[in-house]
């Protein structure tokens, strides 16, 4: 009788011992597809990101065509271009008598910026809903933007900030005040 009480005990250590590594290995595969799947969700919502991206740059630069196209039509007075950063705001931009329209080039780097910080915190639910309204308010801005930097490469634009007067005639470099800007263009009109 002994020897079958510690035959069946160490058959129940031993059942208990094999029970104890069938859930370890359950627990490592629930673990590793779990990492997985959060992999899996993770790429998902790094692809619709991009993908909202791409859609975005294309709508730009199609809108940025569109504007260049109706704009060839059209033959404003003075036209002056600002071509700038947000480290060198410039001023003033209400000048009787000119047509100023300033291109802040690092501004869709700073809203892409945020709006990445923002969607990381997010489901992918969250993140695709709050993509599209951000998306939804930034299109105006991303087409300032892509025109901007379309027209400072025609240009040939090396140095910010410069303004460009009536459609690359002439450019003044490095000038963060419109006025004088302006005042040393029109003296070098004048002696012309």
């Amino acid at each position: 009788m002994c020897d079958l009480k510690g035959y069946t005990h160490r058959r129940r250590n031993e059942l208990l011992d094999e029970a104890l590594l069938n859930e370890r290995e359950r627990m490592i595969q629930f673990k590793i597809q779990r990492r997985m799947e959060h992999k899996r969700k993770k790429k998902l919502r790094d692809d619709c990101h991009l993908l909202i991206v791409c859609f975005t740059l294309g709508l730009c630069i199609l809108g940025t065509l569109m504007e260049h196209a109706h704009a060839a039509t059209e033959s404003p007075v003075t036209d002056v271009e600002v071509f700038t950063t947000s480290q060198f705001p410039v001023g003033p931009t209400d000048m009787p008598g000119v047509n100023v329209k300033v291109y802040n080039l690092d501004q869709l780097q700073q809203s892409i910026a945020k709006v990445n910080q923002e969607l990381q915190n997010m489901s992918q639910l969250q993140a695709e809903d709050g993509a599209k309204t951000w998306l939804a308010g930034q299109i105006p801005l991303l087409r300032d933007e892509f025109k901007g930097i379309t027209l400072a490469q025609q240009y040939g634009i090396q140095q910010l900030p410069t303004v460009v007067f009536d459609h690359g005639k002439a450019e003044s470099i490095g000038v963060t005040d419109l006025g004088i800007a302006v005042l040393d263009y029109q003296a070098w009109s004048n002696l012309k």
